[in-house]
């Protein structure tokens, strides 16, 4: 016993005090220690410093300082204290009632817990570190109705152990985040996206709050720095504001503007509706800068029905209000002879200029030309206006329509004008007097002569 000194040496028959076998091991409560230090019958270990990484104690071991890996501790299944070490190692359980020390998993002496790694994260986040050489990860597993959640909390109490939080709910396969204890996103099973709704009806939806200015918005470089001159896009939600604003970041110039209810009800400012319903509907000015205003469809056009106002009139009644058609163009007038039967058309004297403009407004034309004539033949019959750009209109109001004779030379007549042929592309020419109008026959002209002219009419 040279290698042990003790001032009071305590023994007991059988199992002893404390004793040392032959191989140096000392016993307590045991004359049989398998161990450096091992105890027996008092089935707990108390001891100052450990420095051995092989221990064997009946149920628990307390340490004031613990030195060594901890990858043989035996018999140890019920507690096992380790403080005060600057290199701390987590105790796991191992085959059958052996303890391990786990060489993989390491809490510092700051406290923070390193799996598969001695090397520490981010100053920010370094309370936990998690490393392998392979793909990583971690798994919160919970029932199948019931939610796995992280919180992120500034408080020991209340709603701020919640200020922020991640919460997937199994029972209908949801994830949602939240921030300030409330729920501000949520991704649906089916992989629909809610802002500011728990419920989206789309695979994007956003739902602000009562007042709430913008909805949405994106810049290119940078927030801007002038008042409502966005970047690239932004919705506002407040009456008097922009509902849907595209802007050059640079210059600010506008190039969507879309106003909301301009502050009044019923005052949309632009309406695009869906199949069925109305495409378009604008209550403040249209200014078109550049380009022009395209009616795709024959037939459509501009409708002034919401401006009638002549049921007032006595015998007035509005036909149409829809503007469907302009047209500016030229043509080439042509005089002719028409025979006695009303109906073979044939040539006049050569014409060598035949020049004509015609602006068509909806059904009405608009005319002014001039012909020039010199030599050639003619003959009987009356001399009518021809080649027009549209067939004049049918009915009463149409036949009998003025033309508009100008400047002209070879005409044996002081008082000329002209009238036009219902469903015919033909103008009259004729001369009046006090008695009466008269058509003009070839025959009453000169050889050489000239004929400017203008009219307006109802085409077909």
């Amino acid at each position: 016993m040279s290698d042990i000194r003790f001032n009071q040496w305590l023994h007991q028959s059988g199992t002893g005090g404390v004793s040392q076998s032959d191989g140096g091991h000392v016993g307590i409560g045991t004359t049989n220690p398998l161990l450096p230090v091992g105890a027996g019958n008092t089935n707990i270990l108390h001891v100052g410093v450990v420095t051995s990484n092989s221990i064997s104690a009946g149920s628990s071991i307390t340490a004031t300082t613990f030195y060594g890996s901890g990858a043989n501790l035996t018999s140890l299944p019920s507690q096992v204290t380790i403080s005060n070490n600057a290199d701390n190692r987590v105790i796991t359980g191992g085959s059958g009632v052996n303890l391990n020390g786990e060489s993989n998993v390491l809490i510092d002496s700051s406290g923070r817990l390193l799996i598969g790694t001695t090397t520490e994260g981010n100053a920010n986040a370094d309370d936990l570190t998690i490393a392998s050489s392979g793909e990583t990860g971690m798994t919160i597993r919970s029932g199948t109705s019931n939610r796995g959640r992280i919180f992120f909390s500034d408080a020991t109490s209340g709603d701020g152990e919640f200020a922020g939080f991640i919460s997937y709910e199994h029972n209908n396969n949801a994830l949602a985040f939240g921030t300030n204890e409330s729920e501000r996103l949520r991704i649906t099973s089916s992989g629909d996206m809610g802002l500011g709704t728990g419920s989206p009806e789309s695979k994007f939806a956003i739902k602000g709050t009562s007042g709430q200015a913008d909805l949405f918005s994106i810049s290119d470089i940078g927030v801007p720095t002038s008042g409502s001159e966005y970047g690239v896009a932004m919705i506002k939600t407040n009456y008097t504001e922009v509902a849907l604003n595209v802007t050059n970041y640079n210059t600010y110039g506008r190039g969507i503007h879309i106003y909301n209810n301009g502050g009044a009800a019923g005052r949309d400012a632009l309406v695009c509706a869906q199949a069925g319903g109305t495409r378009l509907v604008v209550n403040e000015d249209v200014t078109v800068s550049t380009g022009n205003l395209v009616i795709g469809t024959s037939g459509k056009g501009i409708d002034f029905s919401a401006t009638y106002d002549g049921s007032n009139v006595s015998g007035v009644t509005a036909t149409s209000e829809l503007l469907s058609d302009y047209e500016e163009g030229t043509f080439q007038p042509l005089l002719k002879r028409l025979m006695t039967n009303n109906s073979t058309e044939t040539s006049f004297y050569t014409q060598g200029t035949r020049a004509g403009n015609y602006t068509r407004i909806g059904d009405r034309v608009w005319i002014t030309g001039a012909i020039y004539w010199n030599g050639g033949s003619t003959g009987s019959g009356s001399v009518i206006l021809t080649n027009l750009p549209f067939t004049v209109n049918s009915g009463t109001a149409n036949d009998g329509v003025p033309l508009v004779v100008g400047f002209r030379s070879g005409w044996n007549y002081r008082d000329m004008t002209g009238y036009s042929a219902g469903n015919m592309n033909r103008f009259y020419l004729a001369y009046y007097d006090s008695s009466g109008t008269y058509n003009i026959s070839p025959g009453a002209t000169a050889t050489q002569g000239t004929l400017y002219f203008s009219a307006n009419y109802e085409l077909v």
